[in-house]
């Protein structure tokens, strides 16, 4: 088996995983559970995502446990197949509504940005309504998944705010996109949380950035503080580009200059630097933003749509979207297979295309 214990990252994994699985074939003859596990273990991958790399290449066999899993039809060439669909535009297939009203044209100030409408959730955040109507409004709004979380940071006292916009699966694309078009209102929405929590200090946690990109991002949190009125801060704090870097935990560790490792959560509210904290998703901050400046539930979500479609790309579609709607929208190819969940998802059966993508 190929060694190495090194960290796995986007740009080049697809080749090296593959020249790992091909040594695995070479010396077993198939490719078989405890081997994949084996490997992911070494490399710092999940299963899964060795599992979506090998099942592109014709040369793999996998042993009776896992071939079940194995896409049917006639599979296509790795590294490119598996790029391409990587590097497929963010926003190709976007549908405007209350997330990407401005990705067209994303605001390069503040200035244009309360120009086009910004700002509104935040000033009805902290003006007509209470700080406990604001956490109605996200919890019982079903904006999050994460009700006890969010409840039991606002019993405690200037609790910490996490968005994770880091993906950690390379397909998946709605938190740089989210960043890359319209920052300003995931930072509008972590400054409504902070209303709804008391909060003084929040992270906005990324993969890597490049230097120019983490400048800007400064620049827009300091510029949404300063209009906020300069109550609630936030800092900009890349992770690693491992796939684990995307977990809560190591976002946790990274903040907390601990080692990017992840954790088994433990019952209770989230700790960072020793104080309570909430950890939630790019897409949740603003999606809070898109509710109370509205004044209407949440009603659309982003996904992603890759693969055998004639447009892959991002599309907001009513969270209540099928399966089967999403792969329409994006012009799914005759035949083919819906994989949900990414490469850590499952295969789906054409019983199950009409079950909702969020509930």
């Amino acid at each position: 088996m190929a060694s190495g214990n090194s960290e796995i990252t986007e740009d080049r994994d697809a080749r090296l995983l593959i020249e790992a699985l091909r040594t695995i074939q070479e010396e077993e003859g198939m490719l078989t559970e405890s081997a994949l596990r084996g490997l992911a273990s070494e490399y710092m991958v999940s299963p899964s995502r060795l599992y979506g790399v090998a099942a592109t290449c014709p040369e793999f066999s996998f042993e009776a446990a896992v071939e079940y899993k194995r896409p049917q039809g006639s599979p296509v060439e790795e590294p490119e197949f598996f790029n391409r669909i990587i590097q497929a535009g963010h926003a190709q297939l976007v549908v405007s509504g209350a997330l990407t009203q401005r990705f067209a044209h994303p605001p390069a100030t503040i200035e244009a940005y309360v120009a086009d409408g910004g700002m509104g959730a935040l000033s009805r955040a902290s003006g007509e309504m209470k700080p406990e109507q604001v956490l109605s409004e996200i919890v019982l709004g079903k904006i999050t998944r994460k009700d006890a979380e969010w409840q039991a940071a606002a019993m405690r006292d200037q609790p910490f705010i996490v968005a994770n916009c880091h993906a950690g699966d390379p397909i998946a694309g709605q938190a740089k996109t989210l960043l890359d078009r319209d920052a300003y209102s995931v930072l509008e929405g972590m400054h409504c949380a902070a209303v709804a929590l008391g909060a003084r200090r929040g992270f906005l946690y990324t993969a890597t950035l490049t230097g120019a990109e983490k400048a800007r991002l400064t620049r827009a949190a300091m510029d949404i503080a300063e209009a906020a009125g300069g109550v609630f801060a936030v800092e900009v704090v890349p992770g690693v580009d491992s796939l684990v870097g995307s977990e809560d935990s190591v976002a946790r560790a990274v903040i907390d200059g601990r080692r990017p490792v992840p954790e088994a959560e433990k019952p209770g509210v989230p700790l960072l630097l020793g104080r309570a904290t909430v950890v939630d998703s790019a897409e949740m901050f603003a999606n809070i933003t898109a509710v109370l400046a509205s004044g209407e539930p949440a009603g659309t979500r982003l996904y992603r749509v890759t693969g055998a479609v004639d447009d892959p790309g991002i599309i907001e579609a009513d969270a209540s979207a099928t399966v089967r709607e999403l792969a329409e929208r994006a012009g799914a190819h005759a035949g083919a297979q819906a994989l949900v969940g990414g490469l850590s998802g499952a295969f789906l059966t054409e019983g199950q295309l009409d079950q909702r993508m969020w509930t």
